[in-house]
């Protein structure tokens, strides 16, 4: 699975940019994270806490789910 970063107010997963801003879901699971934006689209990638509460910080509106 690919690895992320946050930079600025963007998630860098595997080169590709996403809008924090339109993270509407989080979910930490044993083997990845998945995240939900408001277009619908979604992307998985490797299970990292400090990732899922970084970006839960970022979006204190997204829903958080701990599987």
């Amino acid at each position: 699975m690919p690895k992320a970063i946050i930079i600025g107010r963007e998630l860098d997963c595997d080169g590709r940019y996403y809008d924090i801003d339109s993270v509407v879901k989080l979910t930490l699971s044993g083997d990845a994270v998945a995240v939900e934006f408001l277009n619908g689209d979604s992307i998985k990638m490797d299970a990292d806490p400090i990732l899922f509460y970084s970006i839960g910080d970022c979006c204190p509106w997204a829903t958080k789910i701990l599987a």
